[in-house]
């Protein structure tokens, strides 16, 4: 199954995807290609590059599938040999055609084996559109993955305030803010994370009262999507010009 893992790995692993929010309190290095959104260097990364993620392989799809996967290769940023490639690995991993939350955390877990990733990864779960029965089909799960791993710089940090904003409100709160971040520290079994699990240390308090206060620009108590992208921007910009 190495597309779909690849593809996973890549976007959800990678330092230099905005999938992995980590919190970084003592590396300062900004990757050249990439842009920093953080508290002195903290919080989020968001990678300018594209991303090759699939070593493809001969496709096997029915021909009565491929009209639908050259719909999914005109809505995604991948190719068609590589949607056929995703399509086999994801069949293959998911028979059913879909992806329950149950599903994704073992997947997950897999990538992040030393952390409690189960609260995080069930946050990611939740950004990716969902059928009746709350699961996640091939066609939401690549479209997201298109968006992880080859989105431009708003694309990905649109799927970050949808990863913040839990309640799906459009808007992200102070609690919301601290949740993600402690489910970050959690996550990376951080010397700061919380002792319990859905607990805050106080370094998970403090570091998300400061992100959040960078970003609620008007002090109304909540980040717009709109506040979120320009504070992203006016950070990169700031430490662009720093250096």
């Amino acid at each position: 199954m190495n597309g779909i893992r690849d593809v996973f790995n890549r976007a959800l692993r990678t330092r230099r995807s905005s999938a992995y929010f980590f919190v970084e309190s003592s590396e300062s290095a900004v990757p050249e290609s990439g842009s920093t959104v953080s508290d002195q260097h903290e919080l989020i990364r968001v990678d300018r590059r594209p991303v090759v993620a699939v070593v493809a392989r001969p496709a096997l799809v029915r021909s009565s599938t491929q009209l639908v996967l050259s719909d999914l290769h005109a809505d995604s940023k991948f190719s068609q040999r590589e949607v056929n490639e995703l399509y086999r690995e994801f069949k293959h991993e998911c028979p059913a055609g879909y992806i329950t939350k149950d599903r994704f955390l073992l997947m997950f877990q897999k990538f992040f084996p030393t952390g409690g990733s189960d609260r995080y990864a069930g946050y990611v779960f939740d950004t990716f559109e969902r059928d009746a029965h709350g699961r996640v089909p091939f066609r939401s799960f690549l479209l997201g993955m298109s968006v992880l791993s080859r989105g431009n710089t708003d694309e990905k940090l649109r799927w970050i305030f949808d990863l913040y904003d839990i309640d799906k409100n459009g808007y992200v709160t102070q609690e919301e803010m601290t949740e993600i971040v402690s489910a970050v520290y959690e996550m990376r079994n951080d010397q700061d994370a919380p002792s319990t699990p859905g607990g805050n240390s106080e370094a998970v308090i403090r570091h998300a009262k400061s992100v959040f206060q960078k970003m609620d620009v008007n002090n109304d108590g909540v980040v717009s999507c709109e506040e979120f992208i320009a504070a992203c921007h006016s950070v990169s910009v700031d430490e662009t010009e720093a250096s």
